[in-house]
């Protein structure tokens, strides 16, 4: 069995190996990870921020060196269809 937090668990060394192991020693660690794992992804999503990569026509507006963009009519793999829908990939679909 293979554990996800292996390389920063107590256990890792040695103490859940063998013939005795003591699996209940993980238990308090593991539910810290897991709370700590769960609380970075809330930051994450409290905050989300999409950044596309810019197709450079708004190029007077940007910095030379920016790439990417928050504003989705200016993705570079975007387009607009007839109904005012963005799509990612248009001309797959003959826009």
């Amino acid at each position: 069995m293979s554990c996800k937090y292996k390389d920063e668990c107590p256990s890792y060394s040695g103490w859940c190996e063998g013939p005795k192991q003591e699996f209940e020693r993980c238990i308090p660690f593991l539910i810290s990870a897991v709370e700590n794992a769960r609380a970075e992804l809330d930051k994450i999503r409290a905050s989300p921020e999409v950044l596309y990569e810019c197709d450079r026509r708004a190029c007077q507006k940007c910095n030379p060196q920016c790439r990417f963009t928050k504003d989705i009519r200016h993705a570079a793999n975007f387009q607009m269809t007839g109904a005012g829908v963005m799509i990612e990939g248009g001309e797959d679909y003959g826009i």
